[in-house]
């Protein structure tokens, strides 16, 4: 039996009750539900972590009331309302396992299985993107509509964004291209007189009349960071929004501090700056970086 915290009320499922362990399958935060219960049994046999092997599992969904997936994936994820990311069955080192099955939560479909990880960027009103990362968090992206249908592919991690409305913003090249919510696109135009660098969280980054500006994607308020130096090098996967700090994050390297693979040529050399747009007070802060962005690249 569960509990369901909404109706409060107690419901009997026909799921056995003589497997080793039941773990709660869905979401968590303001859309909190659960969507389906991950069971299975253990054998005898450890990996070197002293981890147990799964010898049995499977995915019961609670609305269907029926098994799902069984002895096929392990360690279930829910995405959204439609999704669950799982790891292939058996591997005893989740640890180093990425999940890389994208799975249907109301069917047996197997949608992608060759993946490090997926996630999904959603509206309000329910519409999504599915972003198939490549490799690792920082790498190229493949981006896709709620049907599975490819948009966009190999999108470097700094080269997409999102406004507050869930549209979908790409560079290519120096083309600014515009994805609605639904996943249609809206247009696709070259950037006059504007060198487009990328994104930093829900900002365009670019180089205007030789100077480093940003714009809002929300409002296309546009504002001044600091005049451009050929010497600078724009570094998009570290330029983020600090939500904390309600600041955006423009990082900026020397090219002549790294050597020919991009690499600093000495681990505690100065070679960057941060510049922070302050939202608040609408103000560019800066802060100059030695280890900041060497922790990131050698970790």
């Amino acid at each position: 039996k569960i509990y369901n915290i909404k109706t409060k009320k107690e419901e009997t499922l026909s799921l056995e009750s003589n497997y080793e362990y039941y773990t709660l399958v869905g979401l968590t935060g303001n859309n909190a539900k659960v969507f389906g219960i991950e069971y299975g049994n253990y054998d005898n046999q450890e990996d070197d972590l002293g981890i147990r092997k799964i010898k049995e599992n499977g995915f019961y969904n609670i609305e269907l009331n029926k098994k799902m997936y069984e002895n096929k994936y392990q360690y279930f994820t829910a995405l959204n309302d439609d999704l669950i990311i799982a790891e292939e069955f058996g591997l005893t080192n989740q640890y180093n396992a990425p999940f890389n099955y994208l799975l249907s939560i109301s069917e047996e479909k197997e949608y992608d299985n060759d993946a490090y990880y997926y996630g999904v960027k959603a509206s309000e009103n329910g519409e999504y993107f599915i972003i198939k990362y490549l490799e690792y968090f920082y790498s190229d992206v493949n981006i896709y509509n709620e049907n599975y249908q490819l948009l966009e592919k190999n999108i470097g991690c700094y080269h997409y964004a999102f406004d507050s409305k869930n549209n979908l913003y790409i560079k290519e090249n120096n083309k600014l291209k515009k994805y609605n919510s639904k996943g249609k696109l809206e247009f696709s135009k070259e950037e006059e007189n504007k060198e487009l660098l990328g994104f930093a969280s829900n900002y365009k980054v670019f180089i205007e009349d030789g100077k480093l500006k940003i714009q809002d994607l929300n409002n296309n308020v546009t504002k001044e960071v600091v005049k451009w130096n050929d010497n600078y090098r724009f570094e998009g996967k570290y330029s983020l929004f600090e939500d904390q700090n309600k600041k955006v994050l423009i990082a900026i390297s020397f090219k002549d501090k790294t050597d020919s693979n991009g690499w600093p040529i000495k681990f505690n050399e100065t070679y960057g700056i941060e510049y922070y747009y302050n939202i608040e007070t609408d103000k560019i802060e800066t802060k100059d970086i030695d280890i900041g962005f060497t922790h990131q690249a050698w970790d």
